[in-house]
């Protein structure tokens, strides 16, 4: 899966700065009474995280026509998405196509991207593009999370470039950022 991320934590009054090799991780703190207070403490609600990753993804798409899952086009993308420092995500989808009488194709599916931290993200996405396409940028929408990205919601933006290899097979590369919250 790659090199092991580095994580770093840093305190600063009530923030913590948590970076991880690739991305940052902002979480605030608050005290849930004021200092003085005779009020009975409560414990604080888990702290709200963003994240912000950005690298390169690539890898092969492949695809056919009239499965039993999918009517018109039944497509599978296994990638690697890269991180600036080098750490690497596995990131599989798969989504059905159909293409409407003006040549526009469409693609509505799911994906599931398991980190280096052998965390997942995971949720949907919907594409289209006129055909004949290059690619065109596409976003995934996140709806959820396991391992540190419990509970995540946000998106990646991909800028997406297409190249053909076989019929019925293309590869697929870029740059992508995703941003995220808890």
């Amino acid at each position: 899966m790659g090199k092991k991320p580095k994580i770093g934590l840093f305190f600063a009054g009530s923030m913590v700065l948590l970076v991880l090799a690739g991305g940052v991780v902002h979480a605030a703190v608050e005290p849930s009474v004021k200092p003085g207070s005779s009020e009975t403490l409560t414990p604080p609600s888990p702290p709200h995280v963003t994240w912000h990753f950005e690298g390169r993804h690539s890898g092969i798409e492949n695809f056919q026509a009239n499965t039993n899952l999918c009517p018109v086009l039944d497509h599978r993308l296994h990638e690697t998405f890269t991180l600036t420092d080098g750490s690497t995500w596995d990131f599989q989808a798969h989504y059905c196509g159909t293409i409407d009488t003006h040549g526009v194709w469409t693609g509505v599916g799911s994906f599931v991207i398991t980190t280096s931290w052998e965390s997942t993200l995971s949720g949907t996405f919907t594409d289209s593009a006129q055909l004949p396409s290059v690619g065109v940028p596409y976003e995934l929408d996140v709806s959820s999370g396991s391992g540190i990205f419990a509970g995540a919601k946000g998106s990646c933006t991909l800028d997406n470039h297409l190249s053909p290899i076989a019929p019925g097979e293309q590869s697929q590369e870029g740059i992508f950022v995703c941003d995220l919250s808890n």
